[in-house]
């Protein structure tokens, strides 16, 4: 696997899907292609039963092809996302993703709750992509992804969009 982009306290991954690839294997995975803002890939050392967490930005907007998804609130245009990686056969592999190779991804599935589940709306995919950006270089400092720090992310995520909501506080 490719060396982080981020590192410090914890090692972060930015995903980079390639378009073609990762759009076709997702739509023949789920049926529909995937509204991804950003994904990364978290180890670190938060908790002391696992160490990996993925980091997901989605669109909620409407999209033709897309089933329609749930919102917090009627407004909610993305959604941010830090979910534990079951540490049960744990080998997450940054290119597998990349290439839209899902089921090959290196981990078996989530832990629930969500250690954050955020939607908002008024901001642009791109400043949601900064938002997340700005979140990555935190947990590489070391602040932590875990679900003891849910009310930290969300005053953050609600300073930096103002509006939201987030499940699970």
């Amino acid at each position: 696997m490719r060396p982080p982009g981020y590192e410090g306290t914890a090692r972060v991954w930015v995903v980079d899907f390639h378009p073609t690839e990762s759009q076709n294997v997702h739509y023949e995975e789920f049926g529909h292609t995937h509204t991804g803002i950003r994904s990364c890939l978290i180890q670190g050392p938060y908790h002391p039963m696992w160490s990996w967490w993925f980091l997901g930005a989605v669109s909620l907007r409407d999209q033709i092809g897309v089933p329609p998804v749930t919102k917090l609130y009627p407004e909610a245009e993305f959604e941010i996302l830090i979910m534990s990686i079951d540490p049960e056969g744990c080998d997450p592999d940054v290119d597998a993703m990349e290439d839209g190779r899902m089921k090959e991804r290196g981990f078996t599935g989530f832990l629930e709750p969500p250690d954050l589940h955020f939607q908002g709306h008024g901001a642009t995919n791109d400043e949601v992509q900064l938002v997340v950006d700005s979140m990555l270089m935190k947990i590489a400092d070391g602040v932590s992804c875990d679900r003891d720090l849910r009310r930290y992310w969300n005053d953050f995520l609600t300073g930096e969009f103002g509006e939201g909501t987030t499940a699970n506080l």
